[in-house]
């Protein structure tokens, strides 16, 4: 959109999270499409930006109101964070991953054969990064010292 926006046009955003990850990229998407003379509304604030109009109490509800929508943002992942460390703790079956889906044997038969991984994929009608993950696995335990 940055390369595309010529002089003239107008940027509609719904509200002021949705432009930018955070505070420093949003203000330098709405600096540079002002200096292109685009216009930049974002309509949830009803606040407008644009190269003529220069509104010093507009700039400064930008800031403030992009310094809260940042700060909600970082409180909300955190708040995820603790629910799933919280479910993980809680129920740590539920959070193991998806079970494997290639038969290890058969990749050990075929590459004891000298097939290579992208062969070994293609036979089993699978990815070739699950036969190298497999591979590494089975390299990783084979080094590990036994007794242990």
């Amino acid at each position: 959109m940055l390369t595309f926006c010529r002089e003239g046009d107008a940027v509609v955003v719904h509200s002021l999270d949705r432009l930018g990850r955070d505070i420093r990229d949003l203000l330098n998407i709405v600096e540079e499409l002002n200096a292109k003379g685009v216009a930049v509304e974002f309509l949830s604030e009803r606040l407008k930006f644009s190269r003529d109009d220069d509104d010093p109490l507009a700039r400064l509800q930008l800031h403030m109101l992009a310094a809260f929508a940042q700060w909600e943002r970082n409180i909300a992942k955190a708040r995820q964070a603790e629910g799933i460390a919280r479910a993980k703790a809680q129920h740590p079956e539920k959070y193991q991953g998806r079970p494997v889906s290639i038969d290890a044997e058969q990749v050990n038969r075929l590459k004891e054969q000298g097939l290579g991984a992208t062969a070994i994929a293609k036979k089993m009608r699978v990815g070739r990064a699950s036969v190298y993950r497999h591979l590494r696995r089975a390299a990783a335990q084979a080094a590990q010292p036994k007794g242990r």
